[in-house]
């Protein structure tokens, strides 16, 4: 059951008005024979319980759900959405505000949210939700680095209808959102040249497509070309008949992240950002791809598609590069794996061939700003540097 917590909440301009009442309120009880000044301490008092009453009255009915994407990326804008419903029967909601709430209350268990580390604060303003109504608020946050944001509690509060004071009623909702690592835009000649070797070891896919193998036989159909017809079996069922054939796949490839958790964080993060953006280019040219991080004990084998797409990048938004050698995947094991198909290293720090094969190719971290495409030349502009993009090692 979702925990509610309520509470009023007193802010600069709470302090200033009872300050201020209560001045009124000294003057008046000195100058007993001054009505007027009993009057306005009587309009201050009645005004600050009013509207307690008010946006106390009015809250008691909301409800609040949060809706996630089904993931993100890092260096991307995405969208999440609130929907607020109010049951009150009696009162409309006015002037709401709903935020992301970092706890319940101050004695809340469990580890602490990570959503405040990797995006700015979500949330958004509400004008009007009337008696019955569902109103949907979405915002844009961008996050800033990978993993798995955590939520804890969701705030919506009001200062209707004279904003003394704030009333808030704050849910614990937890959820989860995968941050995929940030996706480089490859240099389309580097990337051709990392994955020139994934005909290595290269298959056939037992899907339509148009290869060499044979795959069935389906009727014929306006178009389709003449030397496709298969005439004996035509001749034999007398319905015209076409060959069909295997899909050939783009080969297989896998992706080896040699990382060192002494590095340099931001190296790290870089070769994580190399090898999603290599697996996710290498899959959509149709080959079969494989992740695997030895010393973390990341193994995803080869396989391909969409639903492999999202568990590579699900797979290094989790990846923790500090974890424990007793999860690390053993070298000669590791060795034995990526020989059997083409394999590009991405290293975090220094070159160190031995962790692959021979025909393995390897790419450093400190490379990333080389084999990126600058924004500013897809917009005709000249790059920041003279450097032009070199040859993966």
């Amino acid at each position: 059951m979702t925990k509610v917590r309520r509470r009023y909440h007193f802010g600069l301009p709470s302090v200033l008005y009872l300050g201020a009442t209560l001045l009124v309120g000294i003057g008046a009880s000195n100058a007993a024979t001054n009505n007027l000044l009993f009057l306005v301490f009587g309009l201050a008092v009645g005004a600050l319980v009013v509207s307690g009453l008010i946006s106390g009255t009015m809250m008691m009915g909301i409800r609040v759900k949060r809706v996630l994407p089904d993931a993100a990326s890092a260096g991307r804008p995405t969208s999440v959405a609130y929907e607020i419903t109010n049951k009150n029967k009696l009162m409309p909601l006015f002037g709401l505000r709903v935020e992301e709430a970092v706890r319940v209350g101050r004695r809340s268990k469990g580890a602490r949210p990570t959503w405040p580390t990797m995006m700015s604060p979500a949330g958004g303003p509400v004008l009007h939700v009337g008696r019955g109504e569902t109103v949907r608020v979405r915002c844009v946050v961008t996050p800033h680095r990978r993993g798995c944001a955590t939520f804890d509690a969701l705030r919506v509060s009001s200062g209707f209808p004279f904003g003394i004071l704030r009333k808030s009623v704050t849910f614990s909702m937890r959820d989860s959102l995968d941050v995929y690592p940030r996706l480089l835009r490859l240099r389309r000649e580097i990337a051709s040249s990392l994955l020139s070797q994934g005909t290595y070891g290269a298959t056939t896919v037992d899907e339509k497509g148009s290869g060499d193998e044979f795959y069935g036989l389906r009727e014929y159909q306006a178009g389709d070309s003449l030397r496709r017809i298969a005439w004996k079996s035509t001749a034999r069922t007398g319905n015209v008949v076409v060959r069909e054939h295997t899909r050939e796949s783009g080969g297989r490839i896998w992706i080896m992240l040699n990382i060192d958790p002494r590095d340099d964080s931001r190296e790290i993060e870089s070769a994580i950002s190399i090898g999603a953006s290599l697996a996710v280019d290498a899959l959509q040219i149709g080959s079969e791809v494989g992740l695997i991080a030895p010393a973390q004990g990341l193994v995803c084998p080869i396989n391909s598609g969409s639903k492999h797409r999202l568990a590579l990048l699900s797979a290094l938004a989790r990846l923790d590069p500090s974890a424990g050698p007793e999860r690390a995947v053993d070298g000669a094991e590791a060795g034995r794996m990526v020989s059997r198909a083409a394999c590009v290293v991405i290293h975090s720090g220094d070159l160190d061939p031995s962790v692959a094969p021979a025909h393995a190719r390897h790419v450093v971290a400190a490379d990333a700003p080389r084999l990126a495409v600058d924004d500013r030349e897809d917009q005709g502009l000249e790059p920041a540097t003279n450097e032009h993009a070199e040859a993966p090692r």
